[in-house]
């Protein structure tokens, strides 16, 4: 009969290391604090840059901090029927993302990207030139997730995370394909999938950079959702086998 002991190597609550309720890892806020939810060189999990202080600017002015708020745009999606749309802050590094790969947007692209009115082209491309961006020509990589900005993104998947929290029974799930007659063994086994799950993840997220960029941190943020989902029902199931 194996040992439970050689499995054991992180037995931390699924709390401490995933949240369902916030779809990544580490704390996440919705969007009236979260400004800046990923970069371009580190995941979606990183801690959000928040409080953005927000720079007077004018033709004559160049914003010069990554975390300056470029625009305010209204939400794609409306709170709730009849309600109004929120505002997110754009900001400056947000843009800049936008422009870089994989999506490359054009100037006709962040028209639609920042809700301005197509007659005001030159004054947005001036202001982008102050803010030291330069569109791209031609943009090389859309998607329903366009016109999604950072902030909605997030929460979007911070609320189909608190969707699974609530409606998904994980006490009635139970694994069959485990050994129920030798309780020590299929926790082993629990814990090998466990960090396998962990592993895998963390490789995933190592090569998808521009799969996280291209959905404005959508990607990244539903990869833990769902990461969450396996991690709870897991450890559900080893904390009932451990009281048989």
């Amino acid at each position: 009969m194996a040992s439970t002991e050689a499995y054991a190597v992180d037995e931390k609550p699924l709390s401490s290391r995933m949240s369902l309720e916030t779809g990544t890892e580490s704390k996440t806020g919705s969007a009236d604090s979260q400004i800046n939810p990923h970069s371009n060189t580190s995941s979606a999990t990183d801690t959000p840059i928040t409080n953005a202080p927000t720079d007077t600017q004018n033709n004559n002015t160049t914003i010069d901090t990554c975390t300056s708020i470029f625009k305010e745009v209204e939400s794609i999606l409306p709170l709730s029927c009849g309600h109004k749309k929120r505002r997110y802050p754009v900001t400056v590094e947000e843009v800049k993302r936008r422009v870089g790969p994989p999506e490359n947007m054009s100037l006709n692209s962040l028209v639609a990207y920042l809700r301005v009115d197509k007659t005001k082209n030159v004054t947005l491309k001036q202001d982008l030139q102050d803010a030291g961006i330069d569109p791209a020509p031609k943009t090389t990589v859309t998607s329903l997730c366009s016109r999604v900005t950072e902030g909605e993104a997030a929460d979007l998947t911070l609320s189909i995370g608190k969707l699974a929290v609530t409606t998904i029974p994980f006490d009635d799930i139970t694994i069959v394909a485990l050994d129920h007659q030798y309780p020590d063994i299929s926790i082993g086994r629990l814990y090998e999938f466990r960090e396998m799950l962990q592993s895998l993840v963390t490789a995933v997220k190592a090569h998808s950079g521009d799969f996280d960029l291209a959905t404005h941190g959508m990607g990244f943020g539903m990869l833990d959702v769902y990461t969450g989902i396996l991690m709870q029902v897991t450890e559900k199931e080893i904390e009932n086998r451990k009281k048989k």
